[in-house]
């Protein structure tokens, strides 16, 4: 329940919603936020009160419902932090200095985003081990289809780019990376490749993100997967 009750008043944030009963009628609707009802009676589990807007509305004060989105304010920190850095980092050309990109934050990133956003949808379906490609075979394998990966490069390509990135990244074994990128060396393997697998892990997370409603929390729709 993120609503609180403050001098007499209920704040609704914004993309939260409430079941009500406006004026005395007899079906409830959902209103959604930010709003504000000034109480003026309360009686069992029920609160009479005003809208800003003039209205009267009895409400349940145990149904305030607050959005899938609103739900997870730790997964909207991430994706803040995460489109600053892209902000940022996106300003700078091959020729530009590269003393204040911030690339590696951004691989770091994503990668959280992508782990913590599959946790979210997920849960109850899976183990406090589960590894990133656990969790992405999970999420996209056809007994949840919750999740489907783009397309190119399809999800086995894409978990096992997303597996060598991670490794590369959580480990700083970059002779690997470089390696399996059919790199000569490190150096190559950053000045040629690092940069488009961060920009593939961004448009695999942007994509995974989309197929759930920020409402519900459920698949944005249920067709063929």
């Amino acid at each position: 329940m993120t609503s609180l009750i403050v001098e007499g008043s209920i704040v609704l944030p914004h993309g939260d919603r409430v079941s009500v009963r406006r004026d005395g009628a007899r079906d409830w609707t959902d209103l959604h936020g930010p709003l504000t009802l000034a109480v003026t009676h309360i009686r069992d589990g029920e609160l009479d009160g005003i809208l800003s807007d003039g209205g009267h509305v009895t409400v349940r004060a145990d149904e305030w419902q607050p959005t899938f989105k609103a739900r997870h304010r730790e997964m909207q920190e991430i994706v803040r932090e995460l489109l600053w850095l892209r902000a940022h980092n996106t300003q700078f050309t091959a020729d530009d200095p590269q003393d204040s990109l911030l690339l590696m934050s951004e691989g770091a990133l994503v990668l959280i985003g992508l782990e913590r956003f599959l946790r979210i949808v997920l849960a109850g379906n899976v183990g406090p081990k589960d590894t990133l490609p656990t969790l992405l075979k999970t999420a996209t394998g056809k007994k949840l289809g919750l999740l489907t990966l783009p397309d190119p490069p399809g999800r086995d390509a894409a978990i096992d780019a997303i597996r060598n990135v991670r490794n590369a990244l959580m480990h700083a074994n970059y002779e690997q990376a470089a390696t399996q990128s059919g790199c000569a060396d490190i150096r190559e393997y950053f000045q040629t490749r690092f940069a488009p697998e961060i920009e593939t892990l961004w448009v695999i997370l942007d994509s995974l993100m989309t197929q759930i409603d920020p409402v519900t929390g459920k698949r944005v729709d249920s067709g063929p997967r």
